[in-house]
């Protein structure tokens, strides 16, 4: 009995102090997921949350998504996709391409995904739940696709002079975009945003390949689509609320380690997750302060980011940068923190700031085009047109759009993500290595119409 006792005595002292120190080293993490979660509470009803994380209503979702997939797949399967993508060049379009659209008649075999998109928009209630969030991805990247389809069969019908046609696909696109302006992640805001750069870039074709009158250029600013301007505030506050339910799932023994890795990468179990025993006594004494921890760290972050939204551009860069690195540096408690370390990069932020720039582009070269139409030639200065300020401002260095008439036409340029005007030259990857230059160099975001 002596024996016993002394064992338990022994085994009670050794276990103790590394209980305690788990509890103290918990305390942090704990601290910060309180003051989140009350966060969460407050921002519950501005964002309509009790909408987005609920059960899906309208379509079946995954009927959706699985239709959608087998259209956009025998396109993708022919390459009609990626001849799609080649029409467009950088000095307007490629003419070899476009026999070959027509030679194939591709925009003709587009028709029933066109068609089932309009259907998608017009009936599908989105309100997606934590267990649907990469159904709705999947659904975001799809459109993003359409987005560029779209895109392609406005060049064709402009070039063919057939404006009803162009028309009702630029109404098309403005509604792809409204339905696409409420993303619920960081990797749906990356999609929302390419799938207004599709739209803003079509424009452009349009006003370089069309002669428009006053009526036309008037129905199309009346359909240019608005980007939510406070879209990357909403995301991080989504973002912060889904994961919450994630990781509770996860503590609770509801998710285990194999649906997780389904939840985080939309790959599909159809058996019960053994390892949701994991978080059962004793593991769960180890593993639950682990994933606290990452909770926590994953809070931290999304609230760093909130913090530095009212900072000066150029120092919103710096303080973006120091986040990354503090990063980086962190301990890593587990594979998950390889999955929430992109999440927080600059890489979203610019996405962001990159399609703001295209907006303001879009919306101050359509004000060009009616003072032209007007006046009957172009604004020497940019301040001549009507437009709102804040539409000619460059998100990237807080200042006026650059404007600069050319032969023929004009160019307005934003100085880009390394925040030095460079004379509205723009250079790709490979433009770059090839001249020398700096990867960080000759970045200018461009809008230019050349009649």
């Amino acid at each position: 009995m002596k024996k016993i006792l002394v064992v338990f005595v022994t085994i009670f002292f050794f276990l103790f102090p590394l209980f305690l120190l788990f509890f103290l080293l918990d305390l942090p993490a704990r601290k910060i997921i309180k003051e989140e979660m009350k966060k969460i509470k407050e921002n519950r009803e501005s964002l309509n949350l009790s909408e987005i994380i609920s059960e899906k209503k309208g379509l079946n979702l995954d009927e959706v998504i699985e239709n959608f997939k087998k259209e956009v797949e025998k396109i993708e399967k022919q390459d009609k996709l990626e001849i799609l993508s080649q029409l467009f060049t950088s000095e307007g379009y490629d003419i070899k391409v476009y026999r070959e659209i027509k030679k194939r008649k591709i925009i003709e075999d587009t028709n029933d995904i066109i068609n089932s998109c309009e259907y998608i928009i017009e009936n599908f209630s989105l309100s997606p739940d934590e267990k649907t969030i990469w159904q709705y991805t999947s659904l975001f990247s799809i459109l993003f696709k359409i987005s560029k389809i779209l895109r392609a069969r406005c060049v064709i019908k402009a070039i063919e002079n057939e404006k009803n046609k162009v028309f009702n696909d630029i109404f098309l696109l403005n509604k792809i975009v409204k339905f696409s302006d409420q993303p619920i992640n960081f990797s749906t805001l990356n999609l929302s945003c390419l799938i207004y750069l599709n739209t803003a870039k079509c424009i452009n074709d349009i006003l370089n390949i069309l002669t428009l009158d006053k009526k036309s250029i008037d129905i199309i600013e009346r359909n240019l689509p608005e980007f939510n301007g406070e879209i990357y505030k909403m995301t991080i506050f989504r973002e912060r609320a889904i994961y919450n339910e994630y990781f509770t799932d996860l503590m609770k023994g509801k998710k285990g380690f194999i649906s997780d890795y389904s939840f985080l990468y939309s790959v599909d179990f159809n058996f019960e997750d053994p390892t949701k025993k994991f978080m059962k006594f004793p593991f769960d004494i180890y593993l639950k302060p682990i994933i606290r921890h990452n909770k926590a760290k994953f809070f931290y972050y999304l609230r760093k980011l909130l913090e530095i939204e009212n900072l000066p551009l150029k120092e919103r860069k710096i303080q973006l940068k120091k986040i990354e690195e503090e990063i980086k540096n962190l301990p890593k408690y587990d594979f998950l923190v390889f999955f929430l370390i992109p999440l927080t990069s600059t890489y979203t932020y610019n996405n962001f700031l990159t399609t703001k720039v295209y907006e303001n582009l879009m919306f101050t070269s359509i004000s060009i085009e009616k003072y032209r139409k007007e006046k009957g030639f172009l604004p020497e200065k940019i301040e001549k047109i009507k437009i709102p300020d804040n539409r000619m401002i460059d998100p990237y260095s807080d200042k006026m759009l650059n404007y600069k008439k050319e032969k023929g036409g004009y160019k307005i340029w934003s100085v880009g993500e390394n925040g030095i005007d460079e004379g509205g030259v723009y250079l790709s990857c490979s433009e770059k290595r090839k001249m020398r230059y700096r990867l960080d160099e000759k970045d200018d975001i461009v809008w230019i119409i050349k009649k």
